[in-house]
């Protein structure tokens, strides 16, 4: 299960959470080589890994693209470059949308270990241990960039609750929300969209799921790619969960189950392919916007 205190994150540990931490003496020289790796690390793209901090956020509700979005995420942070990134993933931050919320507790805690938050009707507790991670990052001069794998409810209140604790208005401009889905913005709770389009710095960006239009288009029925991210060092058992995961879930309608289920029907899924266009947002930030689609995002963190 995710820590859920939101005290602990106020230490400044977690900011440099994915870098090494000091431990007995016997290793201590080749701890403070890689603590000096990070604290110099050059920029990814639009993201500083000295000082900025990365969140995944994921409705999984209604659509099952969430869960391979997730293992696309967790792919990119097993890359070496990704190394020295901080990062949370994020559950349940979905918004007025009717249908089942998948839960992705085991998925997400071999993607992410401890480090992801569940906001699956919890949204106000959430939303304070993100402020309690994303607080201290801003107050000190670095940016936090979240990927709206969903709606904006969650990073709404969680910017509200980081504005309460501190007279820096100015703090919002470095909280920055990538959105590529029109439907999540229908489905966002209207008052939590405005603020954050209005209060935040939001950036909308082409849809994840159209190959073409200047942002990968990570969508695709054909089931090519499988064979090398199920055999990929480190994440495969993810991916294998996942895929999984999200067959059983995906509403087809088919069944009596996948009826009770109540989920949206993701055509390139269900004919066995992949759909993980949110982590175009993460492409983005990183940098990685020219990705054409699946098979360039395999060539570049798989291969």
């Amino acid at each position: 299960m995710p820590i859920k205190k939101s005290a602990i994150w106020f230490a400044l540990g977690f900011v440099l959470s994915a870098c090494a931490t000091p431990v007995p003496s016997s290793e201590d020289a080749a701890v403070s080589a890689d603590t000096d790796t990070c604290a110099s690390a050059e920029m990814i793209g639009r993201f500083n890994p000295q000082k900025d901090l990365f969140l995944a956020q994921f409705d999984i509700k209604t659509d099952t693209d969430d869960l391979h979005s997730a293992a696309a995420v967790a792919t990119m942070l097993a890359h070496p470059r990704f190394a020295c990134v901080s990062y949370a993933a994020v559950s349940g931050t979905y918004g007025m949308q009717g249908g089942a919320y998948v839960d992705p507790e085991t998925l997400f805690e071999n993607a992410f270990g401890d480090n992801w938050v569940d906001a699956h009707n919890r949204k106000v507790a959430a939303a304070s241990e993100l402020a309690a991670r994303a607080g201290p990052v801003l107050a000190n001069g670095g940016h936090v960039w979240i990927m709206e794998g969903g709606q904006s409810d969650v990073s709404a209140e969680t910017l509200r609750q980081i504005l309460a604790a501190s007279a820096a208005a100015e703090m919002a401009s470095r909280f920055h929300v990538v959105q590529h889905s029109d439907w999540n913005e229908q489905v966002t709770t209207p008052e939590d969209l405005a603020f954050v389009q209005q209060t935040a710095d939001y950036i909308k960006i082409a849809d994840g799921n159209v190959v073409g239009n200047g942002t990968p288009g990570f969508q695709t029925s054909d089931v090519t790619a499988w064979a090398a991210l199920l055999a990929a060092e480190g994440v495969g058992a993810v991916w294998q969960q996942t895929k999984d995961l999200a067959l059983r879930h995906n509403g087809s309608g088919r069944t009596a189950e996948d009826i009770a289920i109540g989920g949206y029907n993701n055509q390139a899924i269900g004919a066995g392919g992949l759909d993980f266009s949110d982590a175009s947002e993460m492409a983005y930030i990183f940098g990685y916007e020219s990705l054409a689609d699946v098979d360039a995002f395999v060539e570049t963190f798989v291969r």
